[in-house]
Formats: C-alpha cells, sequence, structure tokens
C-alpha cells in the first residue's frame, strides 16, 4: 500500500471556487495483483447467471417398467425399460437439474478489489468529484442533463455516485448515458466499467465512512 496524501479538484461552476478533496491512501492508492480483479470479475459475472432449466431422469420420468424386450436371443442390446435415456419419452442424461451453484469470494478480497479499482481509475483521471452545491442546484430532468454535459462534455456516459438520501437521484433516472449508485451498492465490477465515475462530495465522504474502518 502506498502511504502519501492524496487530493482531487472538486468540480465548480465557478472558477473562482478552489476546492479539493482529500483521498485515503488505503483506498485511492492500493496496490494489488491484476488477478486479484481478473477474479472478481469472473466471480461477479458468473453469479448473475441462474440456472432454470431442470430435466427429469429416467428415474423420474412416469413411464412402465416393464422389460421391453427379453434378455437373450433377439440380436438387440440388452434394456430394462422404456425410460432409459436413448428411447423417446425416456428420462434425461446428464441434463440441467436447477442446483446453481454460486462462487465465493472473502470480504477481504471484495474489499480490496474493489479499493484496487478505484485506484486505476484515479490513475486513469476518470475519477471525478463534483460539489454538493452543483447537485442541489438540479431541480429537474433538464437540470440534471446541463449538469452532466458541463462535467463530461458531449461523451458523457458515467456512473454517478449520489448519497442515499438524497431528493435529485430522481431528476437522474431519466438520463441514459449516466447510471445512478448508492455508496453502498459501489463493487469493483461497476468501478472497472464505468468510463467515467462521479462522486459528490457528500456520497464519498459516506463512501469513505463506509469502507475505510471495515
Amino acid at each position: 500500500m502506498v502511504k502519501k496524501s492524496l487530493s482531487l479538484p472538486v468540480f465548480t461552476t465557478s472558477e473562482k471556487e478552489e476546492a479539493s478533496f482529500a483521498l485515503p491512501s488505503e483506498i485511492f492508492a492500493v496496490s494489488a495483483s491484476e488477478k486479484l480483479l481478473t477474479q472478481y470479475v469472473y466471480v461477479y459475472l458468473h453469479n448473475l447467471k441462474s440456472s432454470k432449466g431442470s430435466v427429469k431422469t429416467r428415474s423420474e420420468v412416469t413411464g412402465s417398467t416393464r422389460k421391453i424386450f427379453r434378455q437373450k436371443g433377439t440380436g438387440r442390446a440388452r434394456h430394462g425399460d422404456i425410460k432409459a435415456p436413448i428411447f423417446v419419452g425416456g428420462g434425461v442424461a446428464l441434463g440441467p437439474t436447477g442446483d446453481y451453484r454460486k462462487l465465493k469470494m472473502t470480504k477481504k478480497m471484495k474489499r480490496k478489489a474493489l479499493f484496487y479499482a478505484l485506484t486505476l481509475k484515479l490513475a486513469e483521471k476518470n475519477l471525478i468529484i463534483v460539489s454538493d452545491k452543483l447537485l442541489k442546484a438540479v431541480k429537474k430532468t433538464t437540470d440534471a442533463a446541463k449538469l452532466v454535459t458541463k462535467v463530461l462534455g458531449k461523451e458523457a456516459e458515467a456512473y454517478f455516485v449520489l448519497p442515499h438520501s438524497a431528493p435529485e437521484r430522481a431528476n437522474f433516472l431519466n438520463l441514459s448515458e449516466v447510471e445512478i449508485r448508492e455508496p453502498a451498492n459501489l463493487n469493483a465490477y461497476r468501478v472497472l466499467a464505468a468510463k467515467k465515475l462521479l462522486f459528490t462530495e457528500t456520497a464519498l465522504t459516506e463512501f469513505i465512512t463506509l469502507f475505510k474502518h471495515e
């Protein structure tokens, strides 16, 4: 872990306002293996899947248990009943049973993957902190669209992390280029998938409080 002081400018509309946000090095200056992120993404995407398919085996199929022909003298392979998998209407061999196993990672590994993803996002200069004053000025969807354009420009596509209790959240929901997240719901996959990651000052404070001392 790199021990150094970090800070990031806070985005405001006024050039006269110069503010910066102190970032804890234990979250935003973490060194880790690329394999950890690869493993996290694999586990995350695997667990999004769900197996709803289920077939019946020969023991579950309804049908006669009568021996379909005599054991010897026919020149054919021996068979017990019509429910064998090779017959039409019989059971299925090695089919899905609906039992889908979820993969697991430890809490420590998940947290380190998240911190490392944030470190990479900061190094790429794709982490932006937005002033709380700008968020409070958003009263409708039009205001939200203008704010996003000011921060990101024409190519606006990002995850915007807002405080859990922010009433302005609803004004961003109809913007297709922005996905709204809460600090507690942020994970390494979401961070990596975001072209730009936006935090309000309050949301970042909330995030640091949640994860710094876990």
